[in-house]
């Protein structure tokens, strides 16, 4: 039996383009993770202060130590596997709000 294709509808074809990130608790992508494609202003108690590894899957993003996007941290980062936030210039367990720069 061959699998059945339809065809990909508008609404699927744009969440494609949105941006994506998944932070992690701790480094090699390990512990709780949360996974989003919006800009976050404060992590909160979900987890403020404690983020060591992440994901980018789409886009460039920018990590800030304080709340409402102040005082960043590294650089810029696109695409990739980041296993361990201090080789990027930013403080292990202290981002509290990161955004997307573009996609």
């Amino acid at each position: 039996m061959e699998p059945v294709s339809e065809p990909i509808s508008p609404a699927l074809r744009k969440l494609d383009c949105l941006p994506e990130i998944v932070v992690y608790e701790h480094i090699n992508w390990q512990g709780w993770n949360y996974r989003t494609n919006m800009n976050v202003r404060n992590i909160g108690t979900i987890m403020n202060d404690q983020v060591s590894s992440f994901v980018i899957v789409k886009g460039t993003w920018q990590f800030y130590k304080d709340e409402n996007f102040l005082t960043p941290m590294g650089g810029p980062l696109g695409p990739g596997c980041y296993d361990n936030v201090t080789r990027y210039g930013i403080e292990n367990d202290q981002i509290t709000a990161f955004k997307c720069l573009e996609w």
